[in-house]
């Protein structure tokens, strides 16, 4: 949420983009939920904030397209970023757990939500 709502260069507010997003947690690391706590409804921009940062990154890669073995590997290392269709009924409500839509049009992007654990 900080990087989205509080920075101009993740253009989060505005589609968002998470190359940029990372590019500047990279450089000003990130502030904790105590300080800029998730919402779950669209706000505007508060660019004005205050942002105090609680832990920092060192860098981020690109995870190949379409290939779970990847995205797999990845996740065993490291929380992953993943943009989603978002507007799938069943995402609307969803609120824990593992998330398994068979309405999600995949070339609908408009979330990104992040991965920090995988089981088969």
């Amino acid at each position: 949420m900080h990087t989205v709502g509080t920075t101009l260069i993740s253009n989060g507010c505005a589609g968002g983009s998470i190359r940029n997003a990372f590019k500047y947690a990279i450089t000003n690391g990130v502030t904790l939920l105590s300080n800029y706590a998730y919402t779950g409804s669209q706000t505007s921009c508060n660019t004005s904030k205050p942002i105090v940062s609680g832990f920092n990154i060192s860098g981020c890669v690109n995870v190949p397209t379409y290939s779970e073995q990847s995205l797999r590997n990845a996740v065993h290392r490291t929380p992953v970023a993943v943009p989603m269709n978002g507007d799938a009924a069943g995402f609307i409500y969803y609120s824990y757990g593992q998330y398994d839509a068979l309405d999600c049009d995949p070339t609908i992007i408009n979330h990104v939500v992040t991965i920090t654990g995988w089981s088969t």
